[in-house]
């Protein structure tokens, strides 16, 4: 069964809505999550801290700006007056949105990433990972 355009707009309209309310959450879990980490390595190093802050408050920022790459087919198919374009042309401008999606979800995981591992490596420095070495020893 096939939808007819208004109920289309309906659907996409309503997951749009959901899609976004729950990047909101995650992109405010990610902020709390990048100051919790700083808050806590920050006796260890304040430098590499510091930067893992960074690296991790700019991946989100990054996934922000990405999300609009992703949000915007669904603008480009329920807004009215495109007819100076043609549906091929629709087509197309949706497929290079998503592509463009693509390409910022691979450099806000990088900044991701880079913020883990400055962490990890925060992590390492600490007597932590020698405490737990002994407690696994002495198990």
């Amino acid at each position: 069964m096939l939808l007819q355009p208004l109920q289309t707009s309906k659907v996409l309209n309503s997951f749009t809505g959901w899609g976004f309310a729950a990047f909101l959450i995650e992109s405010f879990a990610d902020i709390t999550l990048a100051l919790i980490f700083y808050a806590l390595l920050k006796p260890v190093s304040r430098e590499l801290s510091l930067l893992a802050a960074f690296f991790g408050l700019v991946g989100t920022a990054l996934f922000a700006f990405a999300e609009l790459f992703y949000l915007a087919p669904t603008l480009l198919m329920t807004v009215g007056p495109l007819n100076a374009f043609s549906t091929d042309q629709i087509d197309e401008l949706i497929l290079l949105s998503l592509r463009f999606y693509q390409f910022a979800a691979m450099i806000f995981s990088c900044y991701y990433g880079i913020a883990w591992i400055v962490g990890i490596g925060c992590i390492t420095e600490t007597d932590l990972m020698s405490r737990y070495d002994i407690y696994v020893r002495n198990t």
